[in-house]
């Protein structure tokens, strides 16, 4: 008689041990339901803030092309300049490639090696004073080193 009572109450207890573990167990499908939830979140709230600083930098890049190029147009008054900027994703960073295009003989050059100085300083004095300007500086120090 002990040992069917022995069995009873190791029945009893694995039921009771087993009603624990599924309460738990649903505990647990509730958490990950809750963090897949939030991954989703933070996954669509990631793009969407990818996408509007990819229309934040086209704005910016437009507003800088179109300072480059009357710059270009005032300075070297007799050409018919225009700057290229190419914006690209490199290693998760945002990059500008320039490139200089002769509107009167249809020739596009790199800014990097494929046109002269003159025009790199100006381009270069442009940039200077864009970055300056947006991150709110008072100064401006030029010098013939920092110029390209």
């Amino acid at each position: 008689m002990n040992t069917l009572n022995y069995q009873i109450r190791r029945i009893e207890s694995f039921y009771d041990t087993s009603t624990n573990l599924e309460e738990v167990l649903e505990e647990i499908e509730k958490n990950i339901s809750n963090k897949q939830e939030e991954l989703r979140v933070i996954q669509d709230s990631s793009g969407y803030y990818k996408k509007s600083q990819d229309i934040l930098y086209e704005k910016s890049v437009g507003s800088l092309k179109k300072l480059i190029d009357s710059a270009l147009s005032f300075i070297f008054y007799d050409k018919n300049y225009e700057i290229i900027i190419n914006l690209e994703d490199k290693r998760g960073a945002k990059n500008l490639n320039f490139f200089l295009k002769d509107l009167d003989n249809d020739l596009e050059v790199s800014l990097k090696n494929g046109c002269g100085n003159g025009v790199r300083s100006v381009v270069s004095a442009i940039l200077n004073l864009f970055v300056l300007v947006n991150k709110g500086s008072k100064y401006l120090f030029l010098d013939e080193k920092y110029s390209y």
